[in-house]
């Protein structure tokens, strides 16, 4: 596993992101999976055969969640375009299922229950069913959009006549470039895919951090730094200490890595670039001039030459 896909880990290790983000892309923002109904569950699956060797498969993040029926709900961490994440996927949950009889088979063995001759030979019982497998894939590249399959009909080179024989098989697959507004999410997921979305743009990077000061100053430090990992960003973590909370941080001085071109070049070039967007959304979220000077480098002339375009 990469150092990034350790940050993606570690940051969905949390319930209530965990089951944000399946709220936010299964059920559209809607509260269907709460945080205390996920347990962790082991993400590995060991499937040995009858020859000598076996197959192993370890999953990014599994948990249970006991919502009215239990369901395994996984989630799939992305930072490159796998063209063949159909197949990877259809093994995974083959395996999650092929796990599942294998424990339930254990089980009638070990209470000796009367089987009849196709249920033994099955393994199972004709009434037994099993725990539904709920695959999430999280693409989190910047450098391009997933233009990979997304269903085992796209991966085959098949006659239409024979499509209804062939069983289809879709993917559940979030790409943040197919989106401009991420308020499905709860706050710390929606600053996670507005920050990879600016990922590319210095300016909008900046503003994404202004608009986003007060909750970023709110976040803990771990979580933070696991934001920085997944969306690549060079980010200053200054520490700041308050009665509420003593590990806290902020961004403040991210913007020392996202300076618009032309800051260094004179007030008057300045103000024409970019510069002048990121001041007006500073002041229309009420944020103190002298922290307006510190982040966007400007004198208290360009903040009133600003403040005078917005009246």
């Amino acid at each position: 596993m990469g150092k990034k896909d350790l940050w993606q880990s570690d940051y969905f290790d949390k319930n209530d992101r965990f089951a944000d983000i399946f709220n936010g892309i299964l059920f559209g923002g809607n509260r269907v999976i709460l945080p205390d109904e996920l347990i962790e569950a082991d993400g590995e699956i060991i499937s040995i055969s009858e020859a000598v060797s076996g197959t192993k498969v370890i999953r990014d993040k599994v948990k249970r969640w006991h919502g009215g029926y239990l369901s395994i709900l996984s989630l799939e961490n992305q930072s490159y375009v796998d063209y063949r994440m159909v197949f990877r996927i259809m093994k995974e949950e083959a395996l999650g299922y092929e796990k599942q009889w294998k424990n339930q088979k254990y089980k009638h063995q070990l209470l000796k229950e009367k089987l009849d001759r196709h249920e033994f030979l099955s393994g199972m019982k004709r009434e037994d069913k099993f725990v539904p497998i709920i695959t999430l894939a999280l693409y989190f590249g910047n450098d391009k959009a997933w233009d990979g399959a997304e269903s085992l009909h796209e991966l085959l080179n098949i006659e239409d006549r024979l499509k209804p024989f062939v069983p289809e098989y879709k993917i559940n697959i979030f790409d943040y470039h197919r989106y401009t507004d991420f308020s499905n999410f709860g706050q710390e997921n929606k600053l996670l895919f507005e920050l990879l979305s600016a990922s590319n743009d210095k300016t909008k990077m900046a503003d994404t951090l202004a608009r986003n000061l007060k909750l970023c100053r709110q976040m803990d430090k771990d979580s933070i730094s696991a934001i920085q990992g997944i969306t690549g960003t060079n980010i200053d973590l200054a520490n700041i200490q308050n009665e509420d909370r003593k590990d806290t941080y902020n961004m403040c001085k991210a913007f020392d890595d996202y300076k618009l071109e032309g800051y260094q070049e004179g007030r008057q070039e300045g103000f024409n670039s970019g510069k002048a967007v990121v001041i007006e959304n500073m002041l229309r979220h009420n944020m103190a001039e002298e922290l307006i000077m510190t982040l966007a480098e400007c004198t208290q002339e360009v903040i009133d030459e600003v403040r005078k375009r917005l009246a």
